[in-house]
């Protein structure tokens, strides 16, 4: 396992914020090989050894908790001068994803790694979704948009809880979207198109491309949208154990896409529903959710 740990140098001393674990990927996999077996280079000894320094000291640590340490793992580097090289590819994800989000993908991915398996998204249809799996659901549209080099804006509007996925989908690519914008295909929509792996090279350099300036709509960008957020989440005192019911029916409405991008900031539960869950239906066991008011979200697209 690899522990998403951000080592911190500051004048109260030297700690690390530890964000998460995930599976250590292939090639660091072979990396920690080659130098269990002495077959690496002295730099990526070095850098080998400060993560497992990190990993030792943090290793019993929850994900957001502060854990104080005596000694520096960055001390070795910084007396080889690998630092810079050591905060680009190891640090450059775990900087970005630090505390807050700075941009519509990051929000998608952030949320993921962080909430798991709580409650994001429940629709007709699909029944409820975690974080993770709505991650996946949306990258799978991803996946089948970029496999094919899309140009201009793109929507979708099949009156689904899909569209929302689309949506996802075309700010974590950077691609544009517009409600007169070019359909994104039924095919990708859980069909042939979904989870192109043509698209997962192009997925994933969109890491480096999206950024606040890049343009989600017309006229705002994404990190316009993230401060819209940020503002809008403060009013509305939304957090992880809120559950907000929308309308299905007024999914391709602005207010309602605005609630929709509200619920995953703060990292709670929308329900889609019809009519009949609406007025009780499978949801009438739950604990009531808020009535729907479209009034807050109403100038959340305007520029």
């Amino acid at each position: 396992m690899m522990i998403e740990a951000l080592p911190v140098d500051g004048g109260a001393g030297t700690g690390v914020v530890v964000l998460g674990f995930e599976a250590l990927p292939p090639q660091a996999t072979d990396r920690a090989r080659a130098v269990r077996a002495g077959r690496a280079s002295s730099d990526v000894r070095v850098r080998s050894e400060a993560r497992m320094d990190i990993s030792k000291k943090v290793g019993a640590g929850a994900p957001g908790e502060w854990m104080g340490m005596q000694t520096s793992p960055l001390t070795p580097l910084r007396r080889k001068g690998l630092m810079e090289d050591f905060k680009h590819p190891d640090l450059a994800l775990v900087l970005r994803y630090f505390f807050m989000a700075d941009t519509l993908r990051d929000l998608l991915i952030q949320r993921a790694a962080r909430l798991q398996e709580r409650p994001a998204l429940t629709a007709p249809g699909w029944g409820t979704l975690s974080y993770a799996q709505l991650r996946n659901r949306a990258e799978g549209v991803a996946l089948g948009i970029l496999a094919h080099e899309p140009e201009g804006p793109q929507c979708s509007s099949t009156g689904t809880a899909w569209d929302w996925a689309a949506e996802l989908a075309v700010a974590a690519s950077g691609l544009l979207w517009d409600a007169v914008g070019q359909t994104v295909p039924p095919e990708m929509l859980g069909g042939a198109g979904f989870n192109d792996e043509a698209g997962r090279g192009p997925y994933h350099h969109r890491e480096q491309v999206v950024q606040t300036a890049t343009p989600f709509t017309a006229n705002l960008t994404h990190g316009e949208l993230m401060t819209r957020l940020r503002r809008l989440n403060i009013q509305l005192g939304w957090d992880h154990a809120t559950t907000i019911q929308l309308p299905l029916a007024q999914l391709g409405e602005a207010p309602v896409r605005a609630a929709l991008w509200s619920a995953l900031y703060a990292g709670g539960h929308a329900v889609l529903t019809g009519p009949t869950e609406a007025s009780g239906g499978f949801l009438r066991w739950k604990k009531a959710a808020p009535a729907w008011d479209p009034q807050p979200f109403l100038g959340f697209w305007q520029p």
